[in-house]
């Protein structure tokens, strides 16, 4: 495999991702059910708080080609090969877990119900898809935005992009964030409780954090102490989650959203310590890359397998998680894997997948 014209850090980093958003959707259940503070609870949260910068690294590995100059992307390669791409994997994962939803309601059931049918029809026609697939909407409107974006690129300094970058953290991170505590969550009201539309553009702030760190070079001393800020905000999510959820007795989310402080300063820690990784192996240079390659399909099928094994009576909570977790990621890692596998050899499918 020559893996010359790829900038392998990437790859890394699509690795670490796809490894951790399925830790993600593993763990959901072990932090919702274990005993605060127990050692299961403890064990599962870490992980899924160590696990939150996967989604921004996807989009921050998407701003690196997409608003790369050199790159010959057009508004035309956009519309007419890029987002009809992320479009039909929409439909057709869609529908695919439509139906894998209802064929398993049969065989839990028995039957065929008709008003999940009718819901679920309802649903599709209304965009109201399965959870996980909520990044391809994200990527679509984003993918929408980038002929502007890149055509603000071609005259920006570096002073110019980091206020783009200043701006979308204050307006689309930190303002929402601060939000939910007081005294903020009490006068901050009116117009700013619309500030639940910042979901996309806190990944817009990914998607150009990603050009900007893998175009200019920062000083050691910076380097470093974002990575110590990558480690905190890792600490944070982890200890924010677990004392919040103690106090209000349900599992406290806010911590665990990508659009955090927290989760931003991990995601841009991981992606500082990964930029200068080197792999002298080639056989572990060439497992990665393949990883990578399978990393979009492996996002869309994977929740299948966790349904799956679920519906068998083995997630999180079957063993231990001490063994039921590291199990159950590399069963639907390697399940997907294999789906994959089948997959790029169809035509149409591989021109999705791929």
């Amino acid at each position: 495999m020559d893996n010359s014209k790829r900038i392998i850090y990437i790859d890394v980093l699509k690795a670490i991702a796809i490894f951790s958003v399925i830790v993600i959707h593993t763990t959901v259940k072990g932090i919702m059910t274990y005993p605060i503070w127990s050692a299961e609870y403890c064990f599962t949260l870490f992980f899924s708080s160590l696990a939150r910068f996967a989604v921004p690294i996807f989009v921050m590995c998407s701003g690196i080609l997409f608003l790369n100059m050199e790159k010959g992307i057009t508004t035309r390669s956009i519309y007419a090969k890029y987002i009809p791409r992320i479009v039909s994997a929409l439909v057709v994962f869609a529908l695919f877990y439509a139906l894998f939803m209802l064929i398993l309601g049969k065989a839990e059931t028995g039957v065929f119900d008709l008003f999940y049918i009718q819901s679920t029809i309802k649903n599709l026609l209304t965009f109201n898809t399965h959870y996980h697939l909520y990044y391809l909407y994200i990527i679509i409107i984003i993918y929408a935005l980038t002929p502007i974006l890149r055509t603000y690129m071609k005259s920006a300094t570096e002073k110019n992009i980091l206020y783009l970058i200043g701006f979308l953290f204050t307006f689309f991170i930190l303002v929402p964030f601060i939000r939910s505590f007081y005294p903020f969550n009490t006068y901050f009201t009116g117009m700013t409780t619309q500030y639940h539309i910042n979901s996309i553009y806190g990944m817009l702030l990914y998607f150009v954090a990603g050009h900007y760190l893998n175009t200019y070079d920062i000083n050691k001393k910076l380097r470093n102490a974002l990575i110590i800020l990558g480690i905190v905000g890792v600490g944070v999510t982890f200890f924010g989650t677990a004392l919040m959820s103690y106090k209000c007795c349900y599992l406290y989310e806010l911590f665990l959203g990508a659009n955090t402080p927290n989760v931003f300063f991990s995601a841009i820690g991981l992606f500082l310590l990964v930029k200068n990784i080197r792999i002298k192996s080639r056989a572990v240079e060439n497992a990665v890359v393949f990883i990578s390659k399978s990393s979009f399909c492996i996002y869309l099928i994977h929740d299948a397998f966790l349904t799956l094994f679920a519906f068998f009576k083995f997630d999180i909570l079957s063993i231990t998680p001490f063994i039921s977790l590291p199990l159950l990621v590399l069963a639907i890692f390697a399940s997907s894997v294999v789906v994959y596998l089948i997959l790029r050899k169809i035509p149409l499918i591989s021109k999705i997948i791929n």
